[in-house]
């Protein structure tokens, strides 16, 4: 999932997660799937609700509730709109997906997996509606000033997707990438990019 790895305040208990902010009430979630996703290989986009009490070794446990299965898709980094059926996310909460992808219909061990978790937060300061029509740059500047990861990660992989990057995007867009570990990934500038609504 591309979300950066955020570390517990000082004095706080807790390993380091996967965690992205948003201010979108119905955000676009974004995963590198390196399988083209069709007749072959099938992808499922779910919702984990956590249980208010851990299991016997004090580990979280999860609900999981299909939100949709992928149509057919590229391989490469795939932007997934959650839909109008979902319920808008709440303000100060965090969220949790998985996508499941499953190579093999006939080997369960064969399907393959990731997290991504979004904290759903107020802006700093309001935001324009109109900042969704400015050019791409202000847009990033704008929600580089709040600490919006997704909206940023949003606007560039858009781009990309609509292949409207020039090399200044694409310099940002490997920056993110870098900032957060993907470095591998960053490096990929060929890597398609797909939307799924």
């Amino acid at each position: 999932s591309l979300v950066p790895l955020y570390q517990p305040q000082a004095g706080k208990a807790g390993e380091a997660v996967t965690l992205g902010t948003t201010a979108s009430d119905r955000p676009m979630l974004w995963f590198y799937v390196p399988y083209e996703i069709g007749d072959k290989i099938s992808a499922t986009l779910w919702q984990q609700t956590e249980e208010s009490q851990p299991d016997a070794a004090g580990n979280a446990q999860y609900n999981q509730r299909q939100v949709m299965t992928l149509p057919p898709t590229k391989p490469g980094l795939v932007g997934i709109q959650l839909p109008d059926s979902e319920s808008p996310l709440a303000v100060d909460t965090i969220y949790h997906w998985l996508l499941t992808v499953q190579c093999d219909p006939d080997d369960a061990s064969a399907t393959n997996f990731v997290n991504l978790s979004l904290l759903r937060v107020t802006p700093k300061t309001p935001i324009s509606p109109a900042i969704a029509s400015a050019p791409i740059p202000a847009q990033l500047d704008t929600y580089s000033k709040q600490g919006l990861w997704n909206e940023s990660i949003t606007v560039l992989n858009t781009a990309r997707c609509e292949e409207k990057a020039d090399p200044a995007l694409m310099k940002a867009w490997t920056k993110l990438l870098q900032d957060i570990g993907l470095n591998d990934l960053a490096s990929q500038s060929t890597v398609k990019c797909s939307i799924v609504r």
